[in-house]
């Protein structure tokens, strides 16, 4: 017979056999990367994943912690001005030209948020105006709610016999604090 001869044929030096790697990852393991990853991470992964999470959980509930103490505090602050009663003012003509009403418009003018009697300044600081007849009997009945008595004194005639009679009254039921408002001033001739 024939005798087989066997011929080695070589890979040709321009194109090399492509390097397999050991174990598991051949040809399909490279290119698993192009596949979407599967909703169950590995082991390290998925302790990584869950300790991320778990700050990003803390620091969230961290922040709305403090949210919440802030608007409490708030809240807190509001209420506590609330709870304050206004400042009650009677403003009282201790002379019969003394402009009463005028210092009450003027007063409740100028406040930043006013409600009837009851006005609020810039400062959130709450007052409420009563403005009483020129009766005895009236301002000491107003008296006894007030805590600053507002006396409006005409300029050019000064405390009258009524003014002087509710004045008196007033000492001696006991006041809390009293302005003195000079009313007219600018009727009065200038100084020479």
């Amino acid at each position: 017979g024939h005798a087989a001869t066997a011929v080695l044929v070589s890979p040709s030096p321009r194109r090399p056999l492509p390097a397999m790697a050991k174990g598991g990852a051949g040809k399909g393991a490279r290119r698993r990367h192009l596949q979407p990853r599967s909703s169950r991470p590995s082991g390290g992964v998925a302790k990584a994943e869950a300790g991320k999470q778990a700050r990003r959980n803390m620091a969230k509930q961290a922040r709305q912690a403090k949210q919440t103490q802030v608007v409490a505090a708030r809240r807190a602050a509001a209420d506590a001005d609330a709870a304050v009663p206004p400042r009650v003012l009677v403003i009282v003509a201790a002379g019969e030209d003394a402009q009463a009403e005028a210092i009450g418009e003027q007063l409740l003018s100028h406040a930043a948020v006013a409600d009837g009697a009851t006005a609020a300044t810039a400062a959130r600081q709450r007052f409420t105006v009563l403005r009483p007849s020129r009766r005895v009997d009236s301002v000491l009945d107003a008296m006894k709610a007030g805590d600053v008595m507002v006396l409006a004194i005409p300029a050019d005639g000064g405390l009258d016999a009524c003014g002087e009679e509710i004045v008196d009254a007033v000492c001696m039921q006991g006041v809390g604090a009293v302005v003195g408002v000079l009313t007219g001033a600018e009727q009065l001739p200038p100084k020479q």
